[in-house]
């Protein structure tokens, strides 16, 4: 997975406060960074931008994420030292305020993926724990701007991991130019957008993507889990027409793949089978959606603009993405 990175760093071994790297354990770190600069630079623009529009508690807890995305920036450069990977150029295309939420969901929800994707990479229990605590943080960053669009805060029984080359695939939507030493110049998955992005069981969904030899759409959530740890619980719907519909049982936020087969298995550290995506599929209904969790302002702001991945109402620029 984010292995193939650290070509040019083989052999290398650093120290973060007394605690040898190795190649994996660098490859991991260098790419937790690159998504740690992407978030600051949102969020140090975000706050700029629009904390006038936020109310007083609202604006405390962006106030904290934004200094909480920098020490995550500042430790990781620490622990890399020589190795810390030079920052990409972004632009987010956000223009409201409804649109800074939205797509800040999106990231975390991704960052949260990442990281809970890239732990099984690391080699040093020491450095397992440092980003363990990093995680953490980013599931509670998640969970608050879920309810700030007005979605429930924890949706399922587990987050869902997800691979290096899908999390590439997310971060092109929003990337300008990026050195060839940040892990987010590599290459992803061609981009697939669906259409509706939000709905529920047995929606048709418009599939489009410049990939050839897809078969089958893969809804990916809820962990990946099944009865038993490392196997994938994931539910496949065979494309037809470009089209492929919702199965039953898919709740929560869930990755949307084209794969190559009906059956194509898809993991963290196996992603061979991806043709394109993932794109975003937001579930309706249930105990996912809430009512009442903004401001009658903030609520006034958002009403058009609540983040679905793929909506062009949020940032044209993610959507042709999502």
């Amino acid at each position: 997975m984010l292995r193939k990175f650290l070509a040019s760093a083989a052999m290398l071994v650093l120290a973060a406060p007394a605690i040898a790297q190795t190649v994996n354990d660098v490859a991991v770190l260098q790419f937790a960074m690159a998504l740690e600069q992407l978030e600051n630079a949102f969020y140090t623009d975000g706050f700029a931008n629009y904390s006038s529009t936020m109310s007083s508690d609202v604006k405390l807890q962006f106030q904290q994420i934004t200094t909480h995305e920098a020490q995550h920036v500042a430790f990781l450069a620490n622990a890399l030292g020589s190795s810390a990977p030079p920052t990409c150029s972004f632009n987010f295309g956000v223009t409201s305020y409804a649109g800074f939420i939205g797509l800040a969901r999106v990231l975390e929800r991704t960052g949260v993926s990442a990281y809970t994707g890239a732990l099984q990479s690391i080699d040093t229990n020491a450095i397992k724990t440092a980003a363990a605590t990093i995680a953490t943080i980013e599931a509670r960053h998640a969970s608050f701007l879920n309810v700030q669009n007005q979605l429930s805060g924890f949706p399922q029984s587990y987050d869902t991991p997800l691979g290096g080359k899908a999390i590439i695939s997310i971060t092109k939507a929003v990337t300008t130019t990026c050195p060839p030493g940040n892990p987010l110049s590599g290459a992803g998955f061609p981009a697939l957008s669906i259409s509706p992005a939000s709905g529920a069981a047995g929606a048709s969904l418009t599939v489009s993507t410049t990939a050839t030899g897809g078969v089958s759409c893969l809804f990916y959530y809820n962990g990946g889990q099944a009865t038993t740890f490392g196997v994938t619980q994931s539910a496949y719907a065979t494309i037809t027409n470009n089209a492929c519909t919702v199965p039953a049982g898919v709740t929560g936020d869930v990755y949307v793949f084209v794969m190559n087969g009906t059956t194509a298995a898809y993991s963290p550290s196996n992603e061979a089978n991806v043709v394109a995506g993932p794109a975003f599929f937001t579930t309706t209904g249930g105990n996912f959606q809430l009512a009442g969790t903004l401001s009658a302002a903030e609520r006034q702001q958002s009403k058009d603009g609540i983040w679905v991945a793929g909506a062009a109402a949020v940032v044209g620029a993610v959507a042709s993405l999502f």
